[in-house]
């Protein structure tokens, strides 16, 4: 592989480690306040959501890398 494209598949990956792990330490805070457990469940499925969102479009980012299409922005 290039320097370039092992650039960006780390920062792809760092990335999402980086909001996985802000969104764990936003629902360990609400869970541990005394928010309603209504509204508790429905801010960890959003951040749920958020979390295998970024999950999904990181990989699909460096499947296309790995396809040699490095160049996205071109496109538009």
């Amino acid at each position: 592989m290039k320097k370039g494209i092992l650039t960006v598949l780390l920062i792809a990956f760092i990335g999402t480690i980086i909001m996985g792990s802000y969104f764990i330490g936003i629902i360990s805070a609400i869970f541990s306040t005394s928010v309603p457990r209504f509204f508790a469940y429905l801010i960890l499925f959003i951040a749920l959501f958020i979390i295998g969102s970024f999950v999904y479009v990181a990989f699909e980012r460096i499947k296309e890398i790995k396809e040699g299409k490095e160049d996205d922005i071109s496109k538009y």
